[in-house]
């Protein structure tokens, strides 16, 4: 059941996202719209796959060792509440900041922070990902697509 939960509100999600990009420019808009359509394709593939594996088609489904099978236990098992707050809060802030400040100076330091807190990576690479990727969509969008991007106190 949790599964379908899941997919079903990543569904709703890409579908919200997709009607915010029809007041948007055409060029702006095409990229978060395959985002949309790219996230339901995988909502529905995992719906299929857990589909395949409860009804005993796990021949059906790729061969895989048991480890890498859907988890079809109680939607909390393993689930550490804390990091999930926390990294919700850093989004929600993320969000909050982003016009006042600047993309420019939170994006650089929501990334480190997370790469960190999550131990997504070692912390030299988050800094590494965390000043080249903001550099990137600069030069991307500001400089060479000319599109407008909060530049908060920068600005």
């Amino acid at each position: 059941m949790p599964y379908y939960l899941v997919a079903a509100s990543a569904s709703a999600l890409a579908v919200v996202f997709f009607l915010a990009t029809l007041k948007m420019q055409e060029a702006a808009a095409e990229t978060p719209r395959l985002i949309a359509t790219l996230l339901v394709c995988l909502a529905v593939t995992m719906l299929i796959e857990v589909h395949l594996y409860r009804r005993g088609g796990a021949a059906a489904v790729a061969r895989v060792d048991e480890a890498a099978r859907p988890h079809l236990g109680p939607f909390f098992e393993g689930i550490d509440i804390r990091r999930v707050f926390v990294f919700v809060t850093a989004i929600i802030l993320y969000v909050v900041l982003l016009e006042p400040v600047g993309y420019f100076i939170v994006t650089p330091l929501f990334t480190f922070g997370i790469f960190v807190y999550l131990r997504a990576c070692r912390p030299w690479v988050a800094a590494v990902v965390s000043v080249a990727v903001p550099v990137f969509i600069y030069f991307l969008f500001v400089a060479f697509l000319d599109l407008p991007v909060p530049m908060g106190v920068l600005g």
